[in-house]
């Protein structure tokens, strides 16, 4: 796959189909997180904690506080590539089990089983990118991914502040926490879910949801070739269940205790392309997420604690985070380091 943004549905749509048509793609995609959101928030995502912690390197720690900005990477290219594969393993199981939600709907199953074949051989739609957050400064296994040598970083954010002042595009400021509309608009903070149970109720809430939809394209669209309606209507299915699969994560990592800020770039195609880091012998696409209209201001850090290597890196790693700190508009905030020594 190349690293060019995905471009909009309603783009890729517009050559084949009408402009009635495109529109009823737009409206359905909306009524997926209007009529849906509730059924998923209520299955596992709860309200958005006030506080919560950003694990990285100290290099990538100094980029983050000088340059005033979070960055996003390109769900493609997280550390583990196949964690979005957990969610359609779980799409796959459900339509094998054949619910009630598929029970007398021959057309859902073939448009489910359309979808995963496109996934399995196309990929995704979109690229979606993500910020990963924890609920807590002391987990183990991430400073071990970042802590040896005293060059791990846990920075603490006020999320109230985070998702109302930032944003990676500049229209989507000032949204309440959790509000649903961020959805539409291509940003989001959202928790991770673990619990499979849980995991599998959202998924047939979709399910439910698109049921409802395909009776609604035959009653709207009824001159429209029956293949150019399976394509429609798959296209509505396959990106409504993408915007699920970056919250589904295995349940034996549920240590972690992740939320995640998802953006999806498929809005915003012209004027928002990514940048781009090296690491090691790879290419990772990334967002810069800035406040908008004022990208001059700090970020909403509230506290920082350093890993405790029992090393010279250790003292090293406190002072060049209080520098940098006290660098960019936060005198008031002292490193702390973590509670456990790390031995390599």
């Amino acid at each position: 796959m190349g690293l060019e943004p995905a471009e909009t549905l309603e783009r890729q749509l517009a050559p084949e189909f009408s402009e009635a048509e495109v529109a009823f793609y737009s409206s359905e995609s909306a009524r997926f997180w209007t009529q849906e959101i509730q059924t998923i928030d209520v299955a596992f995502r709860g309200n958005v904690r006030q506080r919560l912690w950003h694990y990285t390197s100290l290099p990538a720690f100094h980029s983050v506080v000088s340059g005033r900005n979070v960055r996003l990477t390109n769900v493609r290219f997280m550390n583990d590539a196949t964690e979005l594969e957990y969610g359609f393993y779980l799409l796959t199981s459900i339509v094998e089990e054949n619910p009630a939600e598929l029970q007398g709907a021959p057309t859902l199953k073939r448009d489910l089983e359309a979808v995963i074949d496109r996934f399995k051989t196309r990929g995704l739609l979109f690229d979606f990118y993500v910020a990963c957050f924890c609920e807590s400064p002391d987990l183990l296994p991430q400073w071990t991914i970042y802590g040896h040598q005293g060059g791990g970083v846990a920075v603490e954010f006020d999320m109230y502040r985070f998702i109302n002042d930032y944003a990676a595009f500049g229209d989507i400021a000032h949204l309440p926490p959790n509000d649903p509309g961020a959805q539409g608009k291509g940003i989001s903070i959202r928790k991770v879910e673990y619990n499979e149970s849980k995991q599998r109720e959202a998924i047939r809430g979709l399910l439910r949801t698109f049921r409802d939809s395909r009776e609604r394209a035959d009653i709207e669209l009824p001159t429209l070739a029956p293949e150019k309606r399976d394509d429609l209507c798959q296209s509505v299915l396959m990106a409504n269940i993408e915007n699920l699969l970056p919250l589904l994560k295995h349940p034996t990592l549920s240590h972690e205790s992740e939320w995640r800020v998802i953006a999806s770039l498929g809005n915003y195609v012209e004027s928002h392309r990514p940048f781009f880091r090296s690491k090691e012998a790879d290419v990772i696409p990334y967002l810069e997420m800035r406040r908008a209209g004022h990208s001059g201001e700090s970020l909403p850090i509230t506290s920082v604690r350093v890993a405790r290597s029992g090393t010279q890196g250790f003292e090293r790693g406190m002072r060049a985070c209080s520098l940098i700190l006290a660098a960019n508009g936060h005198r008031d905030i002292e490193p702390t380091p973590f509670t456990y020594v790390l031995r390599r």
